[in-house]
């Protein structure tokens, strides 16, 4: 089971975004109404592997999860600038703050808080953890479908 930290509020550290060489934020870059993965890539990074690990959780998770791929070094390859949420901690401010030191993955919720935290070899264990919160049964239910409810309350209103 990954680690849960719920007291602690997320960190912000300046970052380069790889894709335009743009200062950014982690909080400019994690949206307030989503949940947010930093994926922290460590010393060896496994590039294909981490481009396969956002595509899925993009794929999965959809708009609810914004991947951010957090990389230590200065520069990147050509090919892993274009990956989308691919950020360079060239400061190192990101690892200092969330004290990382090899691999890792922190889940932030959209209050800023983070919600799991653990080494990236068991992502296993965080996409479970994620899996139970955006579960089929609560992204379906008709009462969290705003036309549906709001065709339950006229239809009520009309009675």
């Amino acid at each position: 089971m990954p680690r849960r930290a719920f007291q602690s509020r997320r960190r912000s550290a300046l970052l380069v975004r790889a894709a335009d060489h743009a200062t950014t934020s982690i909080w400019a870059e994690a949206p307030t109404d989503a949940w947010t993965l930093l994926i922290f890539a460590g010393a060896a990074p496994d590039r294909a592997g981490l481009r396969d690990l956002a595509a899925e959780v993009r794929r999965h998770f959809g708009a609810r999860v914004r991947p951010i791929v957090i990389t230590a070094s200065a520069t990147v390859s050509a090919e892993w600038a274009t990956v989308d949420g691919v950020m360079l901690d060239v400061l190192m401010q990101a690892h200092v703050r969330y004290g990382v030191n090899g691999s890792a993955c922190y889940l932030l919720r959209p209050d800023t808080v983070v919600a799991a935290r653990a080494p990236l070899a068991e992502w296993d264990k965080v996409n479970q953890h994620l899996s139970s919160i955006f579960t089929p049964d609560i992204v379906m239910n008709p009462i969290f479908q705003a036309p549906s409810w709001a065709a339950s309350i006229q239809a009520l209103s009309d009675q």
